[in-house]
């Protein structure tokens, strides 16, 4: 009998273990997400009419461990990223300061190019959430995170998604590369593990038993909206609420308001780019996770598990990112084995 052609790859992506050690943490506080092969998520009732209380029906499960960072990426770290290529004068440089975030020009910089620093008059800026990235500036990030934070530009266009292949096709479809490279370090979460780090119980209500929470901070009830000290969430209230722009809230400000494995802020703040192509066949847009702060449109649910949202990938108006990565002492190979595994077998089902 042959072996089939998928399992030959895998074999082949999972043989070696990459070197150099284990992935930095960079400053960022990574959870680890346990649990292989969790079932997935079975479908809920939805908290409004006109949801489909399926549309997340059998996806969430993960076959793997991989670590996800507790928060979104912050001002300091972007502010980091931008400076180690704007100081310099490079023609065409890609990416850009966020819309929304704690950082500002240094009006005292003499040059060459531009340097960023954090903004004193925001309270908490080095802790803003930094969004209004495009997905295309989030995948430059990991890019770089996953070369070893290369001053050397071409970081920015290969090593988890490839730039070369973001084209814009006639009809406005893209070419864009689906899922990160076998062997990424650090990566975009895919939406089954974005579901599962801020859904999947593994052990729900302390009965041992494995279950899914309807909304994202451990509870099949809504968050409450409302500033800190007074709500679970500002992802439901408009841009200006209370006296202050709750876009520039700092992460971490619900400090008791956490997913069943400990992610902070998976309500409000922005709304988290993901790698999925949103509809199957089509890569115009990219899927989004998470109701954001600002939504104006009272009690706008897509923190629910059952909904999501989606945008242009070279767009950035309110997300953002949390970071995905691999697991130490895991097999960098494996992982993308299983990825493959798990893309192709979706594939064949469609």
């Amino acid at each position: 009998m042959k072996t089939p052609a998928i399992t030959l790859a895998v074999l082949a992506l999972a043989a070696p273990t990459l070197g150099g050690g284990p992935p930095p943490d960079y400053g960022f506080n990574f959870i680890t997400i346990g649990d292989p092969g969790n079932p997935a998520y079975p479908g809920s009732a939805p908290p409004l009419v006109g949801m489909s209380p399926t549309a997340r029906a059998g996806r969430g499960s993960v076959a793997y461990e991989y670590r996800i960072a507790e928060t979104e990426v912050t001002t300091t770290q972007w502010i980091e990223f931008l400076n180690t290529f704007t100081t310099r004068n490079i023609p065409g440089l890609p990416i850009r300061p966020p819309t929304f975030w704690g950082g500002r020009f240094d009006p005292n910089y003499p040059g060459p190019g531009r340097r960023y620093i954090v903004n004193d008059d925001l309270p908490g800026a080095e802790r803003i959430s930094a969004h209004g990235i495009s997905w295309y500036d989030a995948a430059r990030f990991v890019n770089w995170l996953h070369n070893g934070k290369s001053s050397d530009p071409a970081s920015l266009e290969s090593g988890v998604y490839d730039s070369s292949t973001w084209i814009l096709n006639k009809d406005f479809t893209r070419q864009d590369q689906l899922t990160r490279s076998p062997g990424a370090k650090y990566w975009i979460p895919s939406l089954d593990e974005w579901l599962k780090a801020a859904h999947y119980d593994p052990s729900k209500n302390g009965t041992g038993d494995p279950g899914w929470w309807r909304f994202s901070h451990t509870s099949d009830e809504p968050p409450v909206p409302g500033l800190p000290g007074a709500g679970q969430s500002a992802g439901p209230l408009p841009a200006f609420f209370g006296g202050m722009d709750v876009r520039y809230l700092p992460l971490g400000s619900y400090p008791d308001v956490r997913s069943p494995w400990g992610l902070l802020d998976t309500s409000g703040g922005a709304a988290e780019w993901t790698e999925e192509a949103f509809f199957p066949g089509q890569l115009s847009l990219r899927g989004v996770e998470e109701s954001w702060s600002g939504a104006g449109q009272g009690l706008y649910f897509i923190d629910w598990a059952g909904e999501g949202g989606a945008r242009f990938p070279n767009v950035g108006g309110n997300e953002g990112l949390r970071v995905a990565s691999l697991v130490p002492g895991a097999s960098t190979c494996m992982a993308g084995a299983i990825m493959c595994l798990r893309f192709c077998t979706r594939s064949r089902r469609r």
